[in-house]
């Protein structure tokens, strides 16, 4: 098995699939915890995206357009919670395209939290009160919470026109964008990518959903 400097050394090299596939595990669709491994689309991914990278520092822009019930955002999910429970600083961002797809999204990153060996886990992540962002770090007495690794992942609908401002996030996921209404698309996507440094990993993905739109 891995050390945990061997995995940092790999994650910090832009490298997350061997802590993903050791330590993740997702609920199956006859409601078994089973491990998260990777299927022939996301190896190819991997080698082609993930494996070329020097640096986690060097950006990544990607765009996939999955199958459906491929469990792609499972997948990219399982990337982002590698880092932000591992690595200091990353802020990273889910947009999903109806409030049902952020819950599902959000449900994920309970599994993955919850079955975590202890030795993994940041000191108790926690969602944060004002809205849907999941914090690394404990609670401190006065309710207020630790920033251990000072990462988080927010999630949100794609409705919400202001999360490009006065946000910089280290990776951006928009999910489903196929699916985003046109407005909301249009006014969202260029506030999120004027905020983003050069070595932001932006991570697109959606199912066919016809000609047009953004995607």
């Amino acid at each position: 098995m891995t050390t945990r400097a061997e995995h940092y050394d790999l994650l910090e090299a832009g490298k997350p699939r061997g802590w993903v596939e050791e330590n993740l595990w997702i609920v199956d669709e006859r409601q078994e915890l089973v491990p998260l491994l990777y299927d022939v689309n996301q190896v190819y991914y991997d080698e082609k995206v993930m494996q070329p990278l020097k640096s986690w520092e060097e950006g990544v822009e990607a765009f996939c357009l999955k199958d459906r019930k491929a469990r792609w955002t499972t997948w990219t999910l399982a990337q982002i919670f590698a880092y932000c429970n591992n690595v200091p600083n990353v802020p990273a961002l889910f947009v999903s395209y109806e409030d049902d797809a952020v819950e599902e999204a959000a449900r994920a990153v309970d599994v993955f939290y919850d079955n975590l060996r202890a030795e993994w886990q940041t000191p108790k992540g926690h969602w944060g009160a004002d809205f849907k962002e999941f914090l690394f770090g404990p609670r401190r007495a006065d309710g207020s919470v630790e920033r251990v690794t000072s990462s988080s992942i927010r999630f949100a609908t794609a409705r919400n026109f202001n999360l490009g401002r006065g946000s910089t996030y280290k990776i951006v996921v928009p999910d489903e964008m196929g699916r985003w209404q046109e407005t909301y698309a249009k006014q969202l996507v260029p506030s999120l990518m004027e905020g983003l440094p050069e070595s932001a990993w932006v991570l697109i993905g959606s199912t066919p959903q016809g000609v047009g739109g953004q995607f």
